[in-house]
């Protein structure tokens, strides 16, 4: 008896890794499948774009079981605190980088903003004796400054981690020109304008895609490309809608793309993960 308990169970197992590889291997929805899966429009105070609501969930859904089956060293806390609504969606990035992100890895910062993340990604990579390195790029030479200030007044940091982070006065564009092929663990982006400085600076939807362009090459397998895409301010849309175009054609035998988004708070902060699988 115990025999055919241990092999039924035993066969239980098999069908749910299955049934989770299918899931991870699940395609983007092409254009066809878009063609059935008909946009509906609402109304947005800059510009007419298409609601893609519908798919956003359909991905998230899929996605998210498909990592509770096969990745159970995730912490599940971490979107459990996005779905109560107990955490902000930068902090829940961070959360994943931890996750991710190991002592001498290559990291890179795309958009410094005010080098918030990049300390904490210092404090990752410069852990256990290890030092890292941590890339970072922005366009306003103010937020180079506050950065540079903010890591060395860190009390957590040391003079050694300090010197292991590389500000390049450069857009994010640019990243292929100091980061090469398959090198970084981690790539990410916090997109739109700069909090407390110049609105009219911004990420664009053509440099953005240049640079996730670039990202993708850069990022090593068991790494991950980081987006965090905000829609309320002007381009925020069309800026958005390019990162989802390009997230979607990524090779699923390549790629896991999960996506988190607060579906009934309009035009609320988009979590975007890309996953390089380890094959």
């Amino acid at each position: 008896i115990c025999s055919m308990i241990m092999a039924a169970l035993a066969a239980q197992a098999v069908r749910c890794a299955s049934f989770g590889r299918v899931l991870l291997r699940t395609k983007m929805p092409t254009d066809n499948l878009r063609k059935k899966m008909p946009f509906e429009r609402r109304p947005r105070p800059m510009s007419t774009c298409f609601d893609t609501t519908r798919v956003r969930s359909k991905l998230s859904r899929q996605n998210l079981l498909a990592t509770a089956i096969l990745e159970p060293e995730i912490d599940r806390d971490v979107f459990q605190d996005l779905l109560m609504g107990d955490s902000r969606v930068t902090s829940v990035a961070q959360r994943l980088w931890a996750k991710i992100v190991r002592p001498g890895d290559t990291v890179v910062d795309g958009t410094i903003g005010n080098g918030y993340d990049t300390a904490y990604l210092t404090k990752l990579v410069t852990e256990d004796g290890k030092v890292g390195r941590v890339v970072g790029f922005e366009v306003q030479e103010m937020a180079i400054r506050t950065t540079k200030h903010k890591l060395e007044d860190d009390p957590e940091l040391s003079p050694a981690q300090v010197s292991s982070v590389e500000l390049h006065h450069a857009c994010h564009s640019k990243i292929g020109e100091f980061v090469g092929p398959m090198e970084a663990r981690l790539v990410c982006f916090n997109l739109g304008y700069l909090p407390g400085g110049d609105k009219d600076i911004m990420t664009l939807a053509p440099t953005t895609l240049a640079a996730l362009q670039a990202a993708t090459e850069a990022t090593m397998p068991g790494g991950l490309v980081n987006i965090i895409a905000y829609i309320r301010h002007e381009g925020g849309q069309d800026e958005y809608d390019t990162v989802l175009g390009f997230v979607r054609g990524l090779d699923s035998r390549r790629w896991n793309v999960v996506m988190g988004d607060v579906l009934n708070r309009d035009r609320s902060p988009v979590l975007i993960c890309c996953y390089r699988r380890t094959e």
